[in-house]
């Protein structure tokens, strides 16, 4: 149910220490073509849509076995500003209780290099830290923006990103961390030229 919706289950209860398990995920679609008693995401791929668009469904995404203790990183958003050549991320943290914690980060710039088959680093690197508290519950954190020397755009043409890790930590004690990208980018609506009445899409200030 939901579409694109991203879902998650709980499965401690139904595994034991020490014993090996079998975990099956099982999808099934059931809005198929001329049959509309099943409420789901449809548009222009089916109930014999004009346009011919082939009928697709099944997993969309990675499927991850996470194991979590119990306050650990719900999701990291980066707010890039490339007028200042830096980047603000907002956090969530789950925890069963109120506790003081430090968040520590560290990203790499790479490109890929289609010759080479794999990704190279364009010589931009940053990292962080940062004290947080956090209350019982979910608390959504917007750390400090950090500066990223010699930063390089995401375009079209120069598809670099930034790779790196949030980690999550009670004193000494690593709880959890994660890893994940963005890219230095900026979108915004803006007229093309003086006189026109239609805004564009723009990438870093440019169609």
């Amino acid at each position: 149910e939901g579409g694109y919706t991203p879902f998650e289950y709980a499965i401690t209860q139904y595994v034991t220490p020490g014993k090996t398990h079998r975990l099956t995920l099982w999808v099934e679609d059931r809005a198929i073509y001329n049959h509309d008693e099943y409420p789901a995401l449809v548009g222009k791929q089916g109930l014999e849509a004009p346009c011919g668009y082939t009928h697709t469904s099944g997993i969309w995404q990675d499927v991850i076995l996470e194991g979590r203790t119990k306050t650990y990183l719900d999701f990291a958003h980066a707010n890039p500003d490339i007028a200042n050549s830096s980047v603000q991320f907002d956090i969530g943290v789950i925890s069963d209780t109120a506790k003081d914690l430090t968040v520590k980060f560290g990203f790499v710039g790479k490109k890929w290099d289609e010759e080479q088959g794999v990704d190279i680093l364009n010589g931009s690197s940053f990292s962080g830290e940062q004290a947080v508290k956090v209350d019982a519950g979910v608390t959504k954190i917007s750390l400090d923006p950090t500066a990223i020397a010699d930063q390089k755009l995401w375009d079209f043409d120069d598809a670099n990103l930034y790779y790196g890790t949030f980690e999550l930590y009670d004193g000494e004690t690593l709880l959890d961390s994660v890893g994940t990208y963005f890219g230095q980018r900026e979108v915004t609506a803006d007229f093309y030229h003086e006189g026109n009445e239609y805004k564009y899409l723009m990438i870093n200030g440019e169609i």
